[in-house]
């Protein structure tokens, strides 16, 4: 479970350095006015970083959960809004 969580939030926290190659990728793919939108790309690049962990997760053998992976990528994907929410209520 807990390697599960790690791929996950490293995962997560790929998803902004992804997004530059899944625009590049999905350009000649679609017509101008057909291009999906910022967010549209940006969850195609937080499912990309997440298949790629469930890949990695399945090829080390581990029973990974789809539950605990999508937890550790969302963690690492707003790990800095939620830094920032836990320090604005601490003081």
């Amino acid at each position: 479970m807990i390697l599960t969580l790690i791929l996950g939030a490293l995962g997560g926290a790929a998803t902004p350095f992804l997004l530059p190659h899944v625009t590049r990728i999905a350009q000649p793919l679609f017509a101008e006015s057909q291009m999906p939108n910022e967010a549209a790309l940006r969850v195609a690049s937080f499912a990309l970083a997440l298949l790629a962990a469930a890949v990695l997760l399945n090829v080390a053998g581990d029973g990974a959960s789809a539950f605990w992976l999508l937890i550790g990528g969302l963690l690492g994907h707003f790990h800095a809004e939620i830094r920032q929410a836990i320090t604005d209520r601490m003081g």
